[in-house]
C-alpha cells in the first residue's frame, strides 16, 4: 500500500517542481517587462501600445498568482495525505 502512495507522492512532487520552474519563468518575464518599462518615456508612447504593455504585464502577474495559489494548495494536499498516511501506519 505504501509503494503506490509514495509513487504518487513522487509524481506530485515532480509536477510541483515543474510548476515552480514555470512560476519562475513567468516572474522573470514580468520582471523583464517591468525593467523595460523603467526606461520608457510614457509621454512618447501611444495609448494603445501602453495598454498592450500593461495588459501583458498584468496577464503574467495574474498567471503567476494563480500558479502560486495552485502550488500552495497542492503542497497542502500532499502534506495532508502524507500526514494521514503516516498516522495510519
Amino acid at each position: 500500500m505504501a509503494v503506490p502512495i509514495l509513487s504518487q507522492l513522487v509524481n506530485d512532487l515532480n509536477e510541483n517542481i515543474n510548476s515552480h520552474a514555470e512560476l519562475e519563468t513567468k516572474l522573470l518575464q514580468a520582471e523583464s517587462i517591468a525593467l523595460v518599462g523603467e526606461s520608457f518615456d510614457f509621454s512618447q508612447i501611444k495609448g494603445e501600445t501602453l495598454r498592450h504593455y500593461f495588459l501583458n504585464l498584468l496577464e503574467l502577474i495574474e498567471e503567476s498568482t494563480q500558479l502560486c495559489e495552485r502550488l500552495s494548495q497542492d503542497l497542502c494536499r500532499m502534506s495532508s495525505e502524507l500526514k494521514s498516511q503516516t498516522d495510519s501506519s
